[in-house]
């Protein structure tokens, strides 16, 4: 596919499941993934032109015939996750996990002892 001045385009398309940490709770969760990106490639920086000109839904792309297709995927993977990402609210609960913390006697180290046990219980 090309765009309207002639340069190449690359779609990408990723749709999945990940299982992240809910960062309320500290439960395992899957997180479902869709995403669709679009690149312009051009030959130089050069033709790269002012960011405002680009079109929305195209980012613009020095084509490198050494593009590491796997590190690209991965950088679009990391920005479609959300920086903190929770479950829905029924279904996460943080006071549980609190409630544990709260309970250890024996001060800071119990604690850690406790979040230790608890990690190595999980699959």
């Amino acid at each position: 596919m090309v765009d309207q001045d002639g340069h190449p385009i690359l779609r990408l398309s990723i749709s999945g499941m990940l299982v992240v940490q809910c960062q309320r709770c500290l439960e395992a969760m899957e997180l479902p993934v869709g995403l669709q990106s679009g690149f312009r490639l051009v030959a130089s920086e050069r033709d790269l032109g002012p960011v405002e000109e680009e079109p929305e839904e195209w980012t613009a792309w020095v084509a490198d015939p050494n593009l590491d297709v796997e590190a690209l995927v991965e950088d679009e993977l990391l920005l479609a996750v959300p920086f903190a990402p929770v479950h829905a609210d029924p279904a996460c609960d943080p006071k549980l996990a609190s409630q544990d913390l709260e309970a250890a006697d024996g001060g800071p180290f119990a604690v850690l002892a406790l979040l230790k046990d608890r990690k190595s219980v999980e699959p």
